[in-house]
């Protein structure tokens, strides 16, 4: 019987189910019936953000991204560091790719406290990078390989994977970009950040109970690992 391949509707990121922050904030003011009160919205706002804040205390699957970066000759002025299309976090994999989009090897990463000790000769080339590092990513978020090559390499590519942080809504219009589980576990834990601004610690200590358990939920299913 012949197969058929349907097509779909779905939308990426799968963010549809996700509530807008404007609604998460008035959901949240609820809590302490003040939702008409701009104080109390501020206060339910800023719980929003700091829990996504502890919730990029983790490296979660669904924020990786993938670049292919072409690989460019130090003679050219690049000194073997790359640009990313986003902010980079923390690395994943990195693996090389041939002109059919084949992957052929892994790239292995290096710590840049042990690079400065063992990669720090970058006169060598190479016909394809077998290390590779980040330098304070806060600063600048650039890759680094070893060896770079010779001259500018269309094929082989590097194709890097790497974690990104969750970002905050920009304005209230805009929902949270994870899954909507992670999102219900996110607002599970500004439940007990905003109750504690509103009521003190202990009346909030049974929604801390309801976070960490919605938070160990989403971690078994999307915590992430960097490489090694």
């Amino acid at each position: 019987m012949p197969g058929y391949k349907g097509s779909t509707q779905t939308s990426f990121p799968q963010v549809s189910d996700n509530r807008s922050l404007g609604a998460l904030v008035s959901e949240l003011a609820q809590y302490s019936g003040g939702e008409d009160r701009t104080d109390v919205q501020d206060k339910a706002r800023s719980s929003i953000f700091a829990a996504i804040r502890q919730f990029n205390q983790v490296y979660w699957t669904f924020n990786v991204l993938i670049d292919d970066l072409t690989l460019s000759s130090p003679n050219a002025g690049t000194d073997a560091e790359f640009d990313l299309t986003a902010r980079f976090y923390r690395q994943y994999r990195a693996q090389m790719v041939d002109s059919s989009s084949k992957t052929r090897d892994r790239v292995q990463w290096v710590e840049w406290e042990d690079w400065v000790r063992d990669h720090s000769d970058q006169s060598t080339t190479g016909s394809i990078p077998l290390f590779y590092t980040a330098r304070n990513i806060h600063e600048r978020g650039v890759v680094t390989i070893d060896p770079p090559p010779a001259s500018t390499l269309t094929y082989p590519t590097l194709r890097l994977f790497y974690f990104r942080q969750i970002a905050s809504p920009s304005g209230d219009s805009d929902s949270i970009d994870c899954p909507s589980v992670v999102e219900q576990a996110i607002f599970d834990l500004a439940v007990f950040i905003f109750l504690s601004k509103v009521r003190g610690f202990r009346e909030a200590r049974e929604a801390r109970g309801e976070a960490l358990l919605s938070r160990a939920a989403v971690e078994r299913e999307y915590r992430g690992h960097e490489d090694f």
